[in-house]
């Protein structure tokens, strides 16, 4: 329901971590050398990077998984809130929820 960049996503995290960049080891790499590293450890069968892999791809400067609904006010989808569902997923990291078939 989303559309948002790395910076959008980062800002989420914090807000809902209650953080700011000081708390935080902030490391830089290239979408392209992410997705890269990662589909090279998932042809040896390291499929726990696939995530990695997946989310780096949307990032490339084509937006290949950019499926941002056209008509979000034509089908009346109802507006989330981004904090929301940030919160959810650093939940779920934290406590194992995510299930990562093999």
């Amino acid at each position: 329901s989303f559309r948002l960049s790395q910076r959008d996503m980062w800002e989420s995290a914090k807000r809902v971590t209650g953080t700011v960049d000081a708390d935080w080891s902030i490391t830089h790499e290239s979408t392209r050398q992410r997705w890269e590293d990662s589909h090279e450890a998932m042809a040896k069968g390291n499929f726990a990077t696939f995530p990695k892999m997946l989310y780096s791809r949307m990032f490339f400067p084509t937006a290949p998984g950019d499926y941002q609904p056209q008509h979000h006010d034509v089908l009346d989808l109802p507006a989330e809130d981004l904090d929301e569902y940030t919160a959810i997923a650093i939940r779920m990291g934290e406590n194992n929820e995510i299930v990562q078939s093999h």
